[in-house]
């Protein structure tokens, strides 16, 4: 069974749209969550009820293992995009589609970092790692790395990281606010095959959905 449903001026969900959509892919942080993990009893309510009629999907650059906590909360039982578009995975955490950082490629981004004194993270088997030091990086498989975020950068720190990651070929990257200090910026890295474009294509056809029956927030 089917919702008509589309967005209004006044960004409420009517009943009365023309086109017929299948799919609501949902970020999370600013638009499903105020905060890290809060979700106000409004926005569940309607995602529940979203979600008795159409797929709803989480798309995030969240580890596997946050986003899956979200997705059981709100009671969502389809595959889910996550870590920067570089995984969609099942509601236990397997992989369906994957992409990770080629592993001497995710090797010299860590030592440049660790060179530079760079706060960053690595995301791997689903978890996000904070590294402060390269004990933290004991046990990880670095041929599974799906994601290196650099962490709480300033803005000038985030436009000198970038034109330093545009000469890295192999690799996409992008900017967010982080999470926790909307003030400061993190920039998360990914193989360059690995983005939430590229992973939503891979999804639709998953789910045997089309573009004109897909709508995101």
């Amino acid at each position: 069974s089917l919702v008509r449903i589309k967005l209004t001026g006044n960004n409420r969900l009517s009943t009365n749209a023309h086109s017929l959509y299948r799919l609501l892919l949902l970020d999370i942080d600013g638009t499903v969550a105020k905060d890290y993990y809060s979700i106000s009893p409004v926005v569940k309510k309607a995602i529940l009820e979203i979600n008795k009629k159409i797929n709803v999907v989480l798309i995030s650059g969240r580890s596997a293992k946050t986003v899956l906590v979200i997705a059981k909360e709100l009671d969502l039982d389809k595959p889910q995009i996550v870590e920067g578009g570089a995984r969609i995975v099942t509601p236990e955490g397997n992989n369906i589609w994957c992409r990770f950082i080629p592993y001497k490629l995710a090797l010299q981004i860590i030592d440049f970092l660790n060179y530079n004194n760079v706060l960053f993270s690595v995301c791997a088997s689903g978890s996000s790692i904070l590294v402060e030091n390269n004990n933290n990086l004991q046990g990880v498989n670095f041929k599974e790395i799906s994601r290196i975020s650099l962490l709480y950068l300033k803005e000038t720190e985030v436009k000198r990281f970038e034109d330093l990651l545009k000469r890295v070929n192999g690799i996409y990257f992008v900017r967010v606010h982080n999470a926790l200090k909307t003030n400061l910026w993190n920039i998360d890295i990914t193989d360059r095959n690995a983005n939430k474009r590229n992973a939503v294509l891979k999804l639709r056809r998953i789910l045997n959905v089309k573009k004109s029956e897909s709508i995101g927030v």
